[in-house]
């Protein structure tokens, strides 16, 4: 009441608005209908086959509006509510739609306290009822519901926000019959802060109340509490000599019971004659169970810098990891040179480093124990874990946060590689594309070895008449000397060389590569083609083609992969109210575990009278995957009214 009393004061900038119990500011939506005929075609076994024949009218209604209460500086209403009836016959849930989305219906609405006041105070809610294709493999349905509220307080010293969010999801996925229950309660605290013009820091807290329950009844609760200050402070305003500390702090109770601290420090200073050196050090202590890690690592590097295209430097690094079952010293020294210049019509570049490498470890149980080793897992990568001799039933993957545990044959395969093991991640699963995954095993370990290794890199690339050639080749070697107590076969040393060439012709880039990557793990040799074309013949007609061909030969195992990646688009604005769309993707995988064919096709026409908007389209759809295979088509027309 005091706050509306004073509103001369809190509203005099905005006093055009008037002032009301309640004003509609603006309403809006779309008012449609589309109709769809579909045939599929699926075979999951040899015995097994079906085919799916449908026909059908979909609605689309989509209202949004804008309102206000009293004044708009005071309570403004936001609300998106959209809802998608239809009558079907014989109609399968999920479509391999390009847009991977399908909205059965969904609300949203945001409530804003005093948006222009130094404290502002706002609330959303949300549910939502989709139905997603993973890779165009993993028909999933989900329903979301969630809730949120915050308060921000904006002043000169020190901005406060504090948000609450709660969210319930329940996933299935409708060829597996997975489900997935999730229950989330996130609270966040931020604030930014500066004492002086030479300094930023940033305070977080997170609190997050995980349950989750996945296939076969394994549930999953975690509570995490986790603190992180940042803090930038430069030595002068041209923020080239600075020190920055990071600390960050985690406590998760559940069923993954760890505490987690890590403090980042990184000095840089700019010296004379142009020199600079940068300083880092790192504190790591991680305890779970009956397990500690602690790890003190220290990092420095000295660059001198010779005009704007010569760069060399030194570097020095030295870790010391203190583990329940084993104790590591690892100290690595190394030199380094960077070049690059224009020269005519053209530019080259070259970078070479050479590191040494002591490394001495005793470990004080038979057994070693892996608590998250994190892995980037990509589709045409091999990745192998790092240590022989692992104990296949006892490996468990999960997400970085330990939060979601997935499921081997599922969302990941692994594949024994002489004494290593692979993980592959499986096209569809719960582990997206180029995600990092944290992995829990065991292994059989040698109670004490020492050895050293030298790292060798180099690259260089050269671009002649006017970028219209391009050349590259880089280099890598590991190789191990001064070995003691461990067997030489399982060290990981390799010797990689990769040559590549390219030829750009204007809106055209093709070009080729080849790895040799001799190992005595998994060695194998690897041919890619690429090309890339983006043309543009007029401000009204382009295409775009991206097409990449990569075969594998893993040499010793006498197995051979292969991988080709195509996608085209094609845009023809016909008119100021007409165009048309086409687009196409291609995906081939062959492999141990890989094997995955698949194709897509759309075109859309569309078009405009005024208010009234009109799709033609047709899709068409080809995937075997391993032993199953799915061919779809499919028409719709579109017609929709905007308001």
């Amino acid at each position: 009441m005091i706050v509306i009393s004073s509103s001369n004061i809190l509203f005099s900038q905005a006093s055009r608005v008037p002032i009301k119990f309640w004003g509609l500011q603006s309403i809006g939506g779309t008012i449609g209908v589309k109709g769809e005929y579909r045939t599929q075609d699926i075979e999951r076994r040899p015995s097994y086959s079906d085919n799916l024949k449908s026909s059908l009218i979909i609605g689309h209604i989509v209202l949004t509006s804008k309102s206000y209460f009293y004044h708009p500086n005071l309570i403004s209403v936001e609300s998106q509510m959209e809802y998608n009836p239809g009558t079907r016959k014989d109609i399968y849930l999920v479509i391999p739609d390009r847009a991977e989305v399908n909205t059965g219906e969904q609300d949203r609405g945001l409530i804003t306290f005093l948006k222009t006041q130094p404290v502002t105070l706002n609330g959303s809610a949300n549910y939502s009822h989709l139905f997603t294709n993973r890779e165009y493999t993993t028909d999933v349905e989900t329903f979301n519901k969630g809730f949120s509220a915050g308060i921000r307080y904006r002043n000169t010293f020190a901005p406060l926000s504090i948000t609450y969010h709660k969210q319930k999801t329940d996933q299935t996925e409708l060829q597996t019959d997975r489900r997935f229950l999730t229950n989330r309660q996130n609270i966040m605290l931020n604030s930014n802060f500066s004492l002086s013009s030479l300094d930023k820091n940033r305070f977080t807290y997170t609190y997050d109340d995980y349950d989750r329950q996945y296939y076969s009844l394994v549930s999953v609760r975690s509570k995490i509490s986790s603190f992180q200050i940042n803090s930038n402070v430069n030595f002068d305003s041209t923020e080239t000599r600075f020190l920055n500390s990071d600390i960050y702090y985690s406590l998760s109770k559940g069923n993954f019971n760890y505490n987690r601290l890590q403090v980042n420090e990184r000095l840089r200073l700019e010296l004379q004659n142009n020199f600079s050196y940068i300083g880092d050090y790192q504190f790591f202590n991680f305890d779970q169970l009956k397990t500690n890690i602690k790890q003190n690592t220290i990092r420095n590097q000295l660059e001198h810098k010779l005009f704007k295209s010569l760069r060399t430097y030194i570097y020095y690094e030295y870790i010391n990891s203190n583990q329940t079952f084993s104790e590591e010293i690892t100290s690595t020294g190394g030199i380094g040179i960077n070049y690059n210049k224009k020269i005519p019509t053209g530019y080259f570049s070259f970078s070479f480093d050479f590191k040494k490498r002591n490394f001495n470890r005793d470990n004080l149980s038979p057994s070693l124990t892996v608590i998250n080793e994190e892995h980037t897992l990509n589709n045409d990568n091999i990745v192998l874990l790092e240590n022989p001799y692992v104990q296949k039933e006892s490996i468990v993957v999960k997400n970085v946060t330990n939060t979601i545990i997935y499921q081997e044959n599922f969302d990941y395969i692994v594949i024994e590689r002489n004494n290593f093991i692979e993980i592959q991640r499986i096209p569809g699963g719960l582990i997206p594309n180029g995600s990092t995954v944290s992995i829990d095993y065991l292994a059989d370990a040698q109670p004490a070895y020492e050895y050293g290794i030298d790292m060798k890199n180099f690259s260089t690339r050269l671009t002649i008449l006017n970028n219209l050639f391009e050349i590259y080749f880089r280099f890598a070697e590991n190789s191990y000397n001064n070995i003691f107590g461990r067997d030489p076969a399982i060290l990981k040393s390799f010797s990689q060389r990769l040559y590549g060439s390219r030829i750009n012709l204007n809106m055209l880039s093709v070009g080729i590569e080849f790895d040799n990557y001799n190992s005595n793990i998994v060695p194998y040799k690897s041919l890619r083609y690429f090309l890339t074309l983006n043309a543009r013949f007029s401000n009204n007609f382009s295409v775009s083609i991206t097409g990449n061909q990569r075969f594998f030969e893993l040499t010793d195992e006498n197995e051979k992969q292969e991988f080709q990646d195509f996608a085209g688009r094609l845009t023809y604005n016909i008119s100021n109210t007409t165009s048309f769309k086409l687009e196409t993707n291609y995906r081939f995988q062959k492999g141990r575990g890989l094997d995955l064919n698949l194709s897509t096709i759309k075109g859309e026409l569309k078009t405009r009278y005024r208010a009234i908007y009109l799709s033609l389209g047709i899709e068409g759809y080809n995937r075997r995957y391993i032993s199953e295979s799915l061919k779809y088509l499919g028409t719709f027309i579109r017609i929709e009214r905007k308001f």
